[in-house]
């Protein structure tokens, strides 16, 4: 149950003795569904970094991108503490929905230190998507590099890491994002 509580998986041989074990079946299942709720936040962690590059290497945006070949990345730039931001987020999950069956599809949120990281860490995990923390000079170069200078800004690339599109300082619209997400996909 330590091992439980400290957020472990158990595996199937261990089902097996666990189910095995007890004689009270409602030890059993409690501890399967305590571990299956493990394995879930284990799943929705998979696609969170949290400061995932060393502070002193600034140029990391190329290699963000790069782990998304042969893929159209749109890229959603926020922050925890941004309104419109957040606004934005109930406003694209109708687009996001839209190409969740697309393979080639994905949607990645950049921030960085300025954003509460317990908050970063709960929104991530309501959002969806895959989601980068940064270093403060990291995000500032990414910034600069774009021309974004006000927040919530898009970029959408296209599958060869193209730019094709970018909306700078407030949410496109719905049907903008899904006509630059199609334009994408044909490149």
């Amino acid at each position: 149950m330590d091992h439980i509580n400290a957020g472990a998986v158990v595996n199937e041989k261990q089902k097996l003795d666990v189910v095995n074990f007890f004689e009270n079946k409602h030890y059993s299942n409690y501890i399967l569904y305590s571990s299956e709720m493990n394995a879930k936040n284990v799943q929705s962690n998979t696609n969170k970094y949290h400061l995932p590059f060393e502070k002193d290497k600034e140029s990391v945006f190329n290699e963000i991108l790069s782990r998304y070949k042969d893929k159209v990345v749109i890229v959603d730039f926020w922050a925890t503490w941004c309104g419109p931001c957040l606004q934005a987020f109930g406003k694209i999950k109708k687009v996001k929905e839209h190409f969740s069956k697309k393979d080639d599809v994905v949607f990645v949120y950049l921030t960085d230190v300025s954003s509460d990281y317990n908050q970063w860490n709960q929104y991530a995990d309501y959002i969806g998507g895959e989601h980068y923390y940064l270093h403060g000079n990291q995000s500032s170069i990414i910034n600069k590099s774009f021309g974004i200078q006000y927040i919530p800004s898009y970029l959408i690339f296209d599958k060869k890491g193209n730019l094709q599109h970018k909306s700078l300082g407030a949410y496109m619209g719905d049907e903008k994002l899904k006509e630059w997400i199609e334009d994408a996909l044909q490149k």
